[in-house]
């Protein structure tokens, strides 16, 4: 699908790739919640490369869309590290 996107060539095109979301949810996933209790406790070993794998908040993914649609950015697929730098996290 992204690479559909892509093909289009359409101006402005990112694609946020965040990771584990850290936001409440009124659906109950057993796997998610189980993810989001495990990176409370072990986030501190995610350093260097594995930082990206930290959970991100919903606030920080919006705040990084809007900046992305207010500024010039040439990153089509934007990872969960460069959207923390965006989002101000």
């Amino acid at each position: 699908m992204e690479d559909a996107v892509i093909a289009l060539q359409l101006p402005k095109t990112h694609i946020l790739q965040p990771s584990l979301i850290a936001g409440k949810r009124e659906e109950k996933r057993m796997g998610e919640w189980l993810a989001k209790q495990f990176f409370k406790v072990f986030q501190f070993l995610l350093i260097g490369s594995l930082k990206k794998y930290r959970p991100i908040h919903p606030e920080t993914i919006a705040k990084a869309m809007v900046w992305l649609g207010n500024n010039e950015e040439n990153t089509i697929k934007i990872q969960s590290d460069k959207i923390k730098e965006l989002g101000g996290e």
